[in-house]
């Protein structure tokens, strides 16, 4: 499951609860469970992850995922480039491409 990191329920050295919201297919909310040493890496809230696990249906929390492995995407920069080509003036949708192409996730921590 593809989802984006809503909120850090839980955060322990032994692991973490998120609630998250799926990317694919798209909408829907639940709670994702997960020991550390399962994941690569440490969520944070706004991230993107791919999580693999099995699905149970909490009668407090509803829906719930207890991953069995997880890790953090790769943005691809789109999101980033359909707002610069719309926000920045002097910048269309072909410049902010490029600049994504060159700089990647480092984007923001160069001046221009």
């Amino acid at each position: 499951m593809l989802a984006c990191i809503e909120k850090l329920i839980a955060e322990h050295d032994w692991g973490v609860i998120l609630s998250v919201r799926a990317v694919e297919p798209p909408g829907e909310k639940l709670q994702v469970k997960a020991l550390t040493k399962l994941l690569l890496g440490r969520p944070a809230v706004g991230e993107t992850w791919y999580f693999e696990g099995e699905y149970l249906q909490s009668p407090r929390y509803g829906r719930q995922l207890v991953a069995q492995s997880g890790y953090r995407k790769t943005p691809t920069g789109k999101l980033i480039c359909r707002y610069l080509a719309e926000h920045a003036p002097g910048v269309g949708l072909e410049r902010a491409t490029r600049l994504w192409n060159k700089w990647s996730v480092h984007l923001a921590h160069h001046d221009f």
